[in-house]
């Protein structure tokens, strides 16, 4: 009854689950399903190199290789496998005619020490596939810390110097802005003075003395001021007619 069992999951084992037969050409794919190589190349028969599949049990996409399907790694465990039952078949058929129990046993455990080989190899190989991966990875993840530590870097750098020039400019915006208000408050100095003086002399002053001011208060406009001696004059002038006019 053991052996029966067995044998059914050994026959599970071999089948293929496109056309539920046992294996031809058995191919693995990356999530380690196996098909038949024609059920395969059938399944995809409309898409070209390159492109992403399904696999037909789990779903996890696989690339087409360059080759085509027949550049699919061959499941050699499989074909073990299958080489393995074949011999089998054989040898059962032949305790089948011979009787002879102690044969029998035997076969099977010949059986069992080359299964246990052949699945020592596949554990051998699963571990090394592993190391690599965990090898090419780790490799992916040291470029990439490189990468991003030399962006860091060059925006950091990029940052002081930006806020260095805006600080600059601020500096010196700011200071032109300060030259400028210190000269308004001094030509309204210069302004407030000209007002008393110029309504001292229309309150107080004759017609005489605003004459004899007239010589002295476009130098003085001037030096207070800091404007053109054609622009400060145009200013007197225009000053000392209203001033006459009031008086009149």
């Amino acid at each position: 009854m053991a052996r029966q069992s067995a044998d059914k999951e050994l026959a599970d084992m071999l089948e293929c689950s496109i056309c539920t037969e046992v294996f031809t050409d058995p191919r693995v794919l990356p999530c380690i399903h196996t098909f038949c190589l024609m059920c395969l190349l059938k399944y995809v028969e409309d898409r070209r190199p390159g492109e992403r599949v399904p696999c037909p049990l789990c779903r996890e996409n696989f690339t087409i290789p360059g080759n085509g399907l027949s550049g699919m790694k061959k499941n050699f465990l499989m074909e073990k496998l299958l080489h393995t039952r074949k011999l089998s078949a054989g040898q059962e058929e032949r305790e089948k005619v011979s009787g002879n129990p102690r044969s029998l046993v035997l076969s099977d455990a010949h059986k069992l020490s080359e299964l246990w080989e052949i699945s020592k190899d596949v554990l051998r190989r699963l571990d090394k596939e592993k190391n690599d991966v965990i090898e090419h990875l780790a490799g992916i993840e040291d470029d990439i810390n490189t990468a991003a530590d030399k962006l860091i870097a060059a925006i950091r750098r990029d940052k002081v110097k930006l806020l260095s020039e805006v600080e600059s400019i601020k500096l010196k915006r700011v200071k032109q802005v300060e030259t400028v208000k210190e000269e308004v408050k001094q030509h309204m100095k210069t302004m407030e003075s000209f007002k008393r003086y110029s309504e001292t002399l229309l309150s107080s002053g004759t017609a005489c003395d605003v004459t004899r001011s007239a010589n002295s208060l476009p130098v003085m406009l001037v030096l207070g001021l800091g404007l053109g001696l054609k622009e400060s004059l145009r200013t007197i002038s225009w000053s000392l007619a209203l001033a006459l006019a009031l008086r009149a």
